[in-house]
Parts: structure tokens; sequence; C-alpha cells
């Protein structure tokens, strides 16, 4: 698909050259007979005029044949350097190799990466939505310290949008462009449409933005190392109303540990709030444990009723083969 375009593309091209040549003459043809017509309907200006417009008809006629000969050889040319370009030139220009193809140099794109840079297209804000069709500016953009920047011609390096745990990147359908992605921030419910050059260069920017939004929240997770489930114990203190504490017990390792908080809140209503937090969470807890216990039984009995037609299949194989005559079947059940 993408060598067809290009050829279209090609074609397209030496089309609109031929018809600018063309154009050159095309109206001054009809212009010449329009004159002649004229010629011969004033005869009565026969002696004065015929000398003069004879010799520019003349001269037109000879400029209008040279420009059709050029046409003629341009056309020549052009198909020859059409030929010339898809023969010589198709394998070192294509964007987007056949990974079929064992002599393409394919490079599946690596998604693992969490920082980019290259040149984009990005659609202007008055074009920012899918239906719409704002201008493309093409511009330097590379990922820093959690953010997508971008760094235009003689400008300072600026940043276009933050990469916080509300960010996603995918794929967006633009009619008259292709290897659009556009980034979207759930919080500013802000949104950036861009376009690379071709798809794996798309692939490695979504991939690096995505593991960029990743990695901010395995952090996140690292800063926090209990678990409202983890939580065993919450009490506040007697006489500091907004001092609380806690005590978790870790389910990896099983270690104790008392956290110890002071609140601009009444600790007894964040005590309250905790209480309420583990109850959900036993409840959703429970929940899980039964269905997956109602996974695990529906599993069993699928498992017990293949088995039982198995031994059905086996023992009707061998009365058939006449080796269990007058031998009843036998319904094994498992224990």
């Amino acid at each position: 698909p993408s060598s067809q375009f290009h050829q279209m593309a090609l074609q397209f091209y030496s089309g609109l050259n031929l018809m600018s040549r063309k154009r050159e003459f095309g109206v001054m043809d009809p212009l010449l007979s329009f004159m002649h017509s004229q010629l011969s309907y004033f005869k009565m200006g026969h002696d004065i005029l015929t000398e003069e417009v004879a010799k520019f008809l003349t001269n037109l006629s000879v400029q209008i044949q040279k420009e059709k000969t050029e046409h003629t050889l341009d056309a020549k040319r052009f198909s020859g350097l059409r030929e010339k370009i898809e023969q010589e030139y198709s394998s070192r220009y294509n964007p987007d190799p056949d990974p079929s193809d064992p002599f393409s140099e394919f490079q599946p794109p690596d998604l693992s990466i969490s920082s980019k840079s290259g040149y984009l297209y990005m659609r202007s804000k008055s074009g920012s939505g899918l239906g719409s069709r704002g201008q493309w500016e093409r511009l330097y953009f590379f990922t820093r310290d959690g953010f997508l920047m971008t760094k235009d011609i003689d400008k300072e390096s600026t940043p276009v949008m933050l990469l916080d745990l509300s960010v996603s990147a995918h794929l967006a359908d633009v009619d008259d462009r292709r290897y659009v992605f556009q980034v979207s921030s759930a919080t500013t419910k802000e949104s950036v449409v861009l376009q690379a050059e071709n798809e794996h260069c798309k692939e490695e920017w979504i991939a690096a933005i995505r593991n960029i939004v990743t990695d901010r929240i395995q952090k996140a997770e690292a800063a926090n190392p209990f678990r409202v489930q983890d939580i065993s114990f919450a009490a506040a203190h007697r006489e500091n109303y907004r001092m609380f504490a806690f005590i978790t017990k870790s389910s990896k390792t099983g270690l104790l540990a008392c956290h110890v908080f002071e609140s601009d809140k009444p600790a007894a209503e964040v005590c309250e709030a905790l209480s309420l937090a583990l109850q959900v969470a036993f409840r959703s807890l429970q929940a899980k444990r039964a269905q997956l216990q109602q996974q695990q039984q529906m599993k069993k009995r699928r498992v017990d009723q293949q088995r039982q037609q198995q031994i059905r299949q086996y023992q009707m194989q061998q009365v058939s083969a006449g080796k269990l005559h007058e031998q009843p079947i036998l319904m094994l059940c498992p224990t």
C-alpha cells in the first residue's frame, strides 16, 4: 500500500507538470483561431493590417508549435524519469518497509523505551478536534522529566503537556493524515494531536509516553508501601484530637508497623473513615474469594464431565470392537 501511494503521488506530480506546460499554449490556440476569423471578417482593413497582423500571427504560430514540441519532449522525459525513479529509488525511499520482505531493513519498534525525541507534525489549537481541519506545523519534540517538550527554531524549549497519571496516548483517526496519534490529559482536559513520519515512529512515541506514565504510577505506588487491606487497628489520641495512629501488617513479609499522623481535621473522623474503608475492603475481598471459589468449582465440574465423557467413549469403542459384548458400561464418578 505504501509503494502504491508513492507511485500515485509521482504520477500526480508528473501530470501537474504536464498540465502546467500545456497551459502556456492551451489558451493561445483558440485565441489564434479567433484572430484568424477576425482577419477574414475585417477585409476592409486588409491593406493596413495585413502585413503587421500576418507577421504577428506567423510568429505566434511558430511559438505555439515550438511549445507543443517542447511539451511532447517533456512528456517523454517525465515518463522516462518517473520509471527511472521507481526502479532505482523505490528501495531507498520507503518509510514503511514490508516486514515480510527478507531483504528489507525492517526493525520492529522498541516498545520498552521511556524517552523519545524527533520531529512530529502538531495540529494547531484551532483544529485540535479529530473532525476539524487545522493547520499542521513541523516541530521537534522530546520527553524530559515527565514532560512532553517541543523546541522551535531560535526558541527555547517549551513544555507541551505534563505526563501525569491521567495522561493517555492512543491512535487517532484523521481523514487527511496517516500515522496520527493523540495525547490527552483527563486532569486538564487538554489534548494534542500529532503525526509521525511512519508507523515505526508512531508506535515508539505511543509506547514511550505510556511507559513514562506507567513509571509514574509505579513510583506513586512505591511511595505508599501499605494498602487499606493491611490496616488491622486504628485509634485516635485521647488528649490531642488531631493525632491518630494505625497498625499495619505487610501481606508480603508479615511484619507489623505502627504509623502515627497529625491531621488538620479531627482524628476521630479520620479513624471513622478508615473503619468504613476497611469494611468496604473486607467485603470486596470476601466477594473476590467467593468468586474465585465458584470459578474453581465450575472448573472442577468441567474436568469431571470431560473425564466421564472420555470413559463413555472408550467403553463404547470397546463394545463396538467386540471386546465388551456382555459387560455393562460402567459410570465412574471421581471421588
